[in-house]
């Protein structure tokens, strides 16, 4: 069965050193903004999640004791949640959710507040959806900067 309620997240600059930004897109609007791990190749609670699209289904989570949003079919994953959280290392793997940008201090982005409103969005659409994680689109100036220069020209004597 597909279920009709999606939402996207775009993640920006990607790379395996820092932390990995995003937008959460909820019928293409800004919801609020996500917070992962670098990108390691996929390693179990080291790296954010691969980019393709995942079922969301709330179940019980045994860390947090509660119902939580839970992805499912990540490649060589389980236990991936989206939930609160204020700094990278406490996404262990998951999603975290805020209205900050700060990638090393998520604290000041009112995470807990952000993931109750989610969590609200997420009931109301009857506790399942689908999302599309995919990295951003490089801007015209990157990929500008990533091509080779121009040749030299000759000169005329």
């Amino acid at each position: 069965m597909v279920n009709k309620h999606a939402f996207e997240i775009v993640r920006r600059g990607v790379s395996s050193i820092a932390p990995t930004m995003g937008d959460l897109l909820i019928e293409g609007v800004h919801f609020c903004d996500t917070l992962e791990l670098p990108w390691l190749a996929n390693q179990v609670g080291k790296s954010c999640i691969p980019c393709g699209r995942y079922r969301i289904v709330l179940s019980l989570s045994t860390r947090y004791r509660r119902e939580m949003p839970r992805l499912i079919g990540v490649p060589n994953r389980t236990g991936i949640l989206i939930h609160s959280g204020d700094t990278y290392e406490d996404t262990k793997g998951c999603i975290l959710v805020g209205d900050g940008t700060n990638t090393k201090d998520f604290a000041d982005s009112n995470s807990k507040a952000t993931f109750g409103h989610f969590l609200a969005w997420f009931r109301s659409v009857g506790s399942e959806a689908w999302v599309t994680i995919r990295n951003a689109e490089p801007t015209a100036s990157l990929v500008l900067a990533i091509k080779e220069p121009p040749a030299p020209r000759a000169v005329a004597a």
